[in-house]
């Protein structure tokens, strides 16, 4: 004789079946979903960021590009970076503390420097450090275009804002990769956008003009080193000797 299973455990069967199905249905759905609100939530902080660059410029009266890196001399090796060098000046007041941060010195943890999609870390001459710190260029989760923005020393020249040709086409600052960090450019290849940790394998990117758009990894004009794609391409502003100056008027 075979038993029978009250009718209460086969109801109870089908109802978990049912939300086995739609479990699988949903998950991915909900996943794509909160990728999305990641990149937003990224966009935002590059807006709050190139904000906060403008209003530097704007405050010293600069018709120039805010330095990447203030140093000693242009021999020295290391020196102050741009995202320290605003906080001391008092230009990141407002922003929040990191969800993520150390103990050590960690007033230089801020949110808005932490791109939600970025999951790396550092380690660095034994340190450990779990998110963006602004003292540390190495930690770093966006990055300044080179192109535009020099490192300031004794004598140092600079790149004239009234120069670019193509301001709504070039980038100022984006996600940045384990090889940028703090800066990008297409001055060699390992310098070249390749952090793209958003759907559709795409980075935020903040315009010399002020708007928010994306980059995409697989355009070969981002990811290639050569004369016809990063070489030409107004979104670097490439302002070497041995090609056409093609993105300055001078």
């Amino acid at each position: 004789m075979f038993r029978k299973f009250p009718i209460e455990n086969i109801v109870f069967l089908v109802v978990i079946a049912i939300i086995a199905i739609l479990a699988s249905m949903l998950l991915p759905a909900l996943g794509k979903a909160r990728d999305k609100a990641r990149a937003i939530q990224c966009g935002n902080n590059l807006r709050q960021i190139s904000m906060a660059v403008f209003h530097y410029e704007d405050d010293l009266d600069q018709d120039y590009f805010m330095p990447y890196l203030h140093k000693a001399s242009s021999s020295a090796s290391s020196g102050t970076g741009w995202g320290h060098r605003m906080y001391s000046a008092g230009y990141l007041q407002g922003f929040s503390r990191s969800k993520i941060y150390s103990t050590l010195a960690p007033q230089l943890y801020l949110e808005s420097f932490r791109c939600p999609s970025n999951t790396t870390t550092a380690t660095l001459s034994g340190i450990y450090y779990p998110a963006p710190r602004l003292d540390v260029v190495g930690t770093y989760m966006y990055g300044l275009n080179m192109m535009l923005h020099r490192p300031a020393y004794p004598g140092s020249s600079y790149r004239m804002k009234s120069w670019l040709r193509y301001p709504s086409r070039t980038a100022i600052l984006a996600d940045s990769g384990p090889s940028q960090h703090y800066v990008f450019s297409n001055q060699q290849a390992n310098m070249l956008l390749s952090s793209f940790p958003h759907p559709g394998y795409t980075a935020n990117v903040i315009f010399v003009d002020g708007h928010l758009g994306q980059a995409n990894g697989n355009d070969p004009h981002i990811n290639k080193l050569d004369y016809s794609y990063a070489y030409r391409n107004p979104f670097y502003a490439y302002f070497g000797s041995i090609y056409t100056s093609y993105s300055w008027f001078k």
